[in-house]
C-alpha cells in the first residue's frame, strides 16, 4: 500500500471525499482543514490506488483532552504527547477493502516514531464500532456540538 504527502494538488480530491463522506456534520472549508495539515504535515497523507485521491488522513498534535472545536482555525499551543485524528474519509471506490485500518496503522507507526503517547479522535455518524475495532476506547468527555448528537471522545495508546 502506497501513502503520498498531501500536495496542493490534492486539496480538490480531499474536499470532494470530504463532501461526499459527511451527512450529519458539515464539510469544513480548504482553510480549515489545511491549518490542520500544516500543523503537522508528516502525520497527514493521502492514499492512492491509480492517479486519484481515494483516501486522506489528517492527524495534528493536540495538547487538551477536549477535541478542538470545528470550523476554526487551530490555536498556538503547547508541545504535547498527543495526536488527534482529524480526519480520516475512504472513498467509496475503495471501501471495503480495508484501506481505513490500514491508514490508521501507518498513523500508529508515525505516532510512535514522533513521540507520541496516544492518539485521540472522534467518533461521528455511528462510527464507534469501526473505531472499536482499531482498538479505540471511549473516554467520557463530553464534546462540542458541532460534531453531531452521536459524537463520542475516542483514544488509542501508542
Amino acid at each position: 500500500m502506497t501513502y503520498y504527502a498531501i500536495e496542493d494538488a490534492s486539496w480538490p480530491e480531499i474536499l470532494t471525499l470530504q463532501n461526499q463522506a459527511y451527512h450529519d456534520v458539515a464539510p469544513e472549508t480548504v482553510d480549515i482543514l489545511k491549518s490542520k495539515w500544516m500543523r503537522s504535515p508528516k502525520s497527514c497523507f493521502v492514499f492512492k490506488q491509480h492517479r486519484a485521491v481515494d483516501a486522506y488522513l489528517l492527524a495534528h498534535p493536540w495538547h487538551d483532552e477536549k477535541p478542538p472545536s470545528l470550523f476554526t482555525l487551530l490555536p498556538e499551543q503547547p508541545a504535547s504527547s498527543s495526536l488527534f485524528l482529524h480526519d480520516l474519509v475512504v472513498s467509496q471506490a475503495v471501501s471495503g477493502q480495508g484501506i481505513g485500518a490500514l491508514m490508521i496503522r501507518r498513523l500508529v507507526e508515525l505516532a510512535t516514531q514522533m513521540g507520541y503517547c496516544r492518539i485521540r479522535l472522534v467518533a461521528v455518524q455511528n462510527s464507534v464500532g469501526f473505531w472499536l475495532k482499531l482498538g479505540f476506547v471511549p473516554k467520557p468527555i463530553k464534546v462540542c456540538k458541532s460534531y453531531g448528537e452521536d459524537a463520542q471522545l475516542m483514544e488509542m495508546k501508542v
